[in-house]
């Protein structure tokens, strides 16, 4: 695929607004296309899109996934993931640097892609570098990689989101399915949407639920207001045990937190789980009580 190129520019002065990792409308550096250059084998963009209305750095002010890269002497080289939010999940890289011939490119875990800027020209002011192109971050880990000719590389951390361009935190246990290991055996958390919430639904055949003795019954259900870009689901139970709690599980995230039913009046109590998304994964519907160690579950569902 061909890709816009951007060439190495003065050091901006004005400070970045830095909103979190949710979409935000601000305004995102200006890309300026140039000649390209030799290209470091292994490149590979996608497209660049037009409209930057929504974009927002990603993890502002964690050095984890923004490294800084100090070298011997004299000033670091620092780097952000910036991601376009508004229709995509388009990540790239800006970094400012005062050393001539620094490069970053962002990396696809999965597919293997990398995506480089052009190496940083010599100015005495300093420089601004970002990525040729832009990687989907939905479904996959991606990290940025500092690339110094002096003083060699320094990565970031891999940052993974779901189908539906949400974080997903390493922090729980396992590598995730995308890298070759499936979260749920490894007791890992799945991370729900907290931007979303269930609403009126539709649920999947029952072939699919779970079932806890003669009065237990979870089931998945699907948002009826998704448009089908991400295929937002939730668990929900209904049951006559008090003591009942329902999750959702991905089998390539993990298992989503436990959330305990609530009295509807007449004997019955319900709760919904929070939101993932079936698009990509497969995802199935848990029951257990609450104190109970291993959970019952329904069948996967692939999306």
């Amino acid at each position: 695929m061909t890709c816009a190129r951007a060439v190495a520019t003065p050091l901006l002065t004005a400070v970045l607004i830095a909103p979190t990792a949710a979409a935000h409308a601000v305004e995102a550096p200006s890309r300026a296309a140039t000649a390209s250059q030799a290209t470091p084998k292994g490149h590979s963009c996608d497209p660049e899109h037009s409209d930057w209305w929504g974009d927002a750095k990603l993890y502002p002010g964690d050095k984890r996934y923004n490294p800084e890269h100090p070298g011997r002497s004299g000033p670091k080289t620092k780097v952000q993931l910036w991601q376009e939010h508004f229709e995509w999940e388009d990540t790239y890289a800006i970094a400012n640097t005062y050393k001539p011939g620094v490069r970053i490119y962002i990396e696809d875990r999965k597919s293997k892609q990398k995506c480089w800027s052009e190496p940083s020209s010599d100015w005495p002011g300093g420089y601004e570098i970002e990525t040729d192109g832009v990687l989907d971050n939905r479904n996959t880990s991606i990290r940025v990689v500092i690339v110094d000719p002096l003083h060699g590389k320094k990565y970031g951390r891999w940052a993974r989101e779901d189908a539906g361009g949400h974080y997903q935190p390493w922090e729980n246990g396992g590598r995730g399915k995308i890298d070759g290991s499936p979260d749920y055996d490894r007791k890992a958390k799945a991370n729900y949407d907290h931007n979303e919430k269930p609403g009126l639904g539709q649920s999947l055949p029952s072939k699919y639920d779970a079932t806890y003795g003669h009065i237990t019954r979870g089931r998945i259900v699907q948002n009826a207001y998704d448009e089908g870009e991400a295929n937002e689901s939730y668990g929900s139970v209904t049951t006559k045990n008090p003591n009942m709690t329902v999750s959702l599980q991905s089998d390539k995230y993990g298992q989503g937190k436990w959330h305990k039913v609530r009295s509807t009046g007449g004997g019955w109590h319900k709760t919904q789980s929070g939101i993932l998304y079936n698009k990509h994964d497969a995802l199935r519907v848990c029951v257990k009580q609450a104190k109970e160690e291993d959970p019952t579950c329904g069948k996967w569902h692939k999306g």
